[in-house]
């Protein structure tokens, strides 16, 4: 099938994410299943540890006060039992970034060849993960370098200032400065977090390689950053309240439980009681499936319609930049234009 592609409005990108995810339910049920049962298999996990972390946490004082041994003891069990949950959180997040760039990458493909391949988009994105995985450890360590350059330049800034001022107006300056340089990294970090923001879909839309694919987001970013920054800050304020209003209706019986737990306590200065109810209320098996609940319903805005806008964002800008007039479907006369910035 010829591939034609177009560009899109914010508005009617919005209503094409919703359609597409409409026409693309099967495979994206798929996956959302999927990204939800091991995330409440990470949650069951979980539980299982989370209530013997937590009084060992809130005693561990008291035995390091007590019992200099029995004390240490306890915090190696916790930091034990911490790693194996971090080892656990990293996997559930390699396999839900795994899912949000299949989605994507199903979503781009259903633009150009209005394909729907669910095993060929996982095979795409298992051949890349290496490719993935050595391009994001490229841009942590940017992200290192300019925090190491900015400590660099205040330590500087600091040492001159010092050496060469008295010591109150040095320590304003000193002062100043450290702030200036937390807010020039902030800014820094969040247009560098925009500009590669399509990073990882050049690797799969492209088969880039991955500093390859770092540029190529540059490119398409380069010139229409603010616009994808408001397209982005739009789309997740949308989504991020329908999440929270949805999850709220989950979580208020959730919270009401636990705080009707701890204001019905006889002795609210006993801490072992409130321990003890605390922990009951995080032993209920219902109180994990009302948070596994909570998280299915966020994967729906962050790893199902996220993807699939931002898929319609690299598209856009990939018009934009690349395309051949002759390759861009033109609206129908009457109909105002749809790739305008707004």
């Amino acid at each position: 099938m010829e591939e034609r592609v177009r560009t899109y409005g914010l508005g009617e990108m919005l209503g094409t994410t919703f359609r597409m995810t409409g026409e693309l339910w099967r495979p994206f049920l798929v996956v959302w299943v999927c990204l939800w049962g091991f995330t409440g298999v990470f949650l069951a996990g979980t539980a299982r540890v989370l209530p013997g972390i937590m009084r060992t946490l809130v005693f561990t004082g008291e035995e390091l006060s007590h019992h200099y041994d029995r004390g240490l003891d306890l915090m190696q069990a916790v930091l034990a039992q911490f790693g194996r949950l971090w080892v656990w959180d990293l996997v559930l997040m390699i396999v839900q970034w795994m899912g949000t760039l299949v989605v994507g990458l199903l979503a781009w493909d259903h633009v150009h060849r209005a394909e729907g391949n669910l095993q060929g988009a996982l095979v795409r994105v298992v051949r890349a993960l290496g490719r993935l995985i050595f391009q994001w450890l490229v841009m942590a360590g940017l992200v290192l370098l300019s925090l190491i350059g900015l400590g660099v330049v205040g330590a500087v800034g600091g040492f001159l200032a010092s050496l060469l001022l008295e010591e109150r107006v040095a320590t304003v300056l000193i002062t100043v400065l450290v702030v200036l340089l937390v807010v020039a990294w902030y800014v820094f970090l969040v247009w560098f977090l925009v500009a590669v923001n399509f990073s990882a879909y050049a690797v799969i839309f492209e088969d880039r390689g991955a500093w390859a694919g770092i540029r190529r987001s540059l490119e398409l970013v380069s010139g229409s950053w603010w616009r994808v920054f408001g397209y982005l800050f739009l789309f997740w304020l949308l989504v991020g309240f329908m999440g929270l209003l949805l999850s709220f209706l989950v979580q208020s019986p959730l919270s009401l439980s636990l705080f009707s737990r701890i204001l019905l306590s006889p002795d609210p200065r006993n801490l072992e009681d409130l321990v003890s109810r605390m922990l009951s209320f995080y032993s209920s098996p219902w109180v994990w499936v009302g948070v596994w609940v909570v998280e299915g319903i966020q994967l729906i805005g962050s790893h199902i319609l996220a993807p699939v806008f931002t898929a319609l964002l690299f598209v856009d800008l990939s018009v934009r930049k690349n395309a051949p007039a002759s390759d861009v479907v033109e609206p129908e006369a009457g109909v105002p234009p749809e790739g305008g910035d707004v």
